[in-house]
């Protein structure tokens, strides 16, 4: 996956949930592979908090756009 965006309409039925679908999802894949760790690349600064409570935690600076992790 590239990215994850939602819909911006405030109606959509799944405003709010795409990042947990998206989420369950890539650790399922995770998973399967066999691999100890999900990495996030290049992450927005402003939704780290968000991805905090995901669990995942700052990966070591590879330059540019911040990287996440999730062990």
């Amino acid at each position: 996956m590239d990215f994850l965006e939602g819909n911006p309409n405030p109606r959509h039925p799944l405003k709010g949930q795409v990042i947990g679908i998206v989420l369950t999802m890539a650790e399922a894949y995770r998973q399967l592979i066999g691999v100890p760790e999900l990495r996030l690349h290049h992450v927005d600064p402003n939704i780290i908090p968000l991805y905090r409570l995901k669990g995942f935690a700052l990966a070591p600076d590879l330059g540019g756009l911040p990287h996440m992790v999730r062990r």
